[in-house]
């Protein structure tokens, strides 16, 4: 497990879905415009280290994406890859389902296949036709950790279903080392977990490797038995 510096989430963060003008658009590169959507980032506070990620759907669909980023001191993953256990234990993410799928909201989380099988958790960011999507991010500090790769790739949901999650509880150690904040309901090394699936057609870089296996009753009956489940 890489040591992250980034993904850092305030309670209260800024979440907006709204218009925007067709003079923004020029802020994003050639391809972007192309491609008709994309991302940049702007309002980098030094203070908390807090910045906007501000995601662009120029088309007549509605999308959903994942955001991957990176500095010069942190290679690039994909948002809500590294903590995701611990914004679990906070209530400050919600995993996407069938029952959710199409509801917009702050830090959706979502299972996702990248091009080359590799299956892990990423933040999966809904954006209507035609829309921007700002959110907060921190965690960020000038001059050298400021974002220097950022892109956003189109996902297609696939499928909800129950996994088993395997997860390194390392990742609640840093997270407390980096923070000085307790995380007492963090879940067990193993838990079960209900999300949705999606496939992305490029390669997402994780910094957080866990295991998914999925769920069915003989699993169930058996882990509850070892007194992994309840």
């Amino acid at each position: 497990m890489q040591k992250s510096t980034l993904e850092k989430l305030r309670k209260n963060s800024k979440f907006l879905v709204e218009n925007f003008e067709e003079s923004e658009l020029t802020k994003l590169s050639k391809l972007e415009q192309d491609l008709g959507y994309g991302v940049i980032w702007q309002n980098f506070d030094k203070n908390t280290g807090c910045l906007n990620w501000v995601i662009y759907n120029n088309s007549g669909i509605d999308r959903e994406f994942v955001l991957v980023r990176g500095t010069s001191e942190v290679q690039p993953y994909a948002f809500l890859n590294f903590y995701t256990e611990v914004y679990k234990a906070f209530n400050i993410i919600k995993f996407i389902t069938n029952e959710n799928k199409y509801y917009n909201y702050p830090y959706r989380v979502g299972l996702v296949q990248d091009a080359d099988g590799n299956l892990n958790y990423a933040g999966v960011f809904y954006v209507p036709a035609n829309k921007k999507l700002v959110l907060e991010e921190c965690g960020f500090s000038a001059p050298n950790n400021l974002p220097n790769y950022y892109r956003v790739f189109l996902s297609f949901p696939r499928k909800t279903h129950e996994y088993f999650v395997e997860y390194n509880p390392l990742e609640i150690a840093l997270y407390t080392m980096e923070t000085g904040i307790l995380v007492l309901n963090a879940p067990f090394p193993i838990y079960l977990q209900k999300v949705e699936k999606y496939i992305v057609d490029n390669s997402v870089p994780f910094a957080n490797s866990r295991e998914f296996t999925e769920a069915n009753w003989l699993k169930k009956s058996i882990y509850r038995y070892l007194g992994i489940l309840k």
